[in-house]
């Protein structure tokens, strides 16, 4: 699947489940939508920040499926946690917000999850990197 195919599965995902899982749970932030906030190819791996009703969280896509048991974004150690949903796949996901209650506006969401979008790649591309180098025969050629 190409990169731009991943964003657009992902944005009308998500705008399903909301629909069939979400819609009217007083439980989520009403004065949100699904959206799809700053995607990028990192390492080779899809990443992007997905902004719902429910929850704001960073999202991987690794054509092998291995992903990092945590993401260190912005000084604070996350837990990846992996999901898949059918006509999606398997994906990592951390959630960056604890309470998606407290935005007033969906730009007020989106800013926020512009602001961690260059931390989380940060982060994608350091575990990526680092699990590279600890692999024996890729430490000799880099000469570690």
């Amino acid at each position: 699947m190409d990169f731009a195919s991943l964003v657009d599965s992902v944005q009308a995902t998500f705008e399903g489940i909301h629909r069939r899982v979400f819609l009217g749970d007083p439980s989520t932030n009403s004065r949100l939508r699904v959206e799809v906030v700053e995607a990028a190819e990192v390492e080779g791996i899809g990443t992007l920040i997905l902004i719902a009703p429910w929850t704001l969280i960073g999202m991987l896509f690794a054509e092998d499926e291995d992903y990092p048991g945590e993401l260190t974004v912005a000084s604070k150690t996350y837990k990846v946690l992996r999901n898949s949903i059918d006509g999606l796949g398997t994906y990592g996901a951390v959630n960056l917000v604890g309470d998606i209650l407290t935005f007033q506006t969906q730009e007020q969401a989106r800013v926020v999850a512009r602001s961690l979008a260059e931390p989380f790649r940060d982060a994608v591309r350091r575990a990526y990197e680092s699990a590279e180098a600890s692999d024996p025969d890729r430490r000799r050629f880099l000469g570690l």
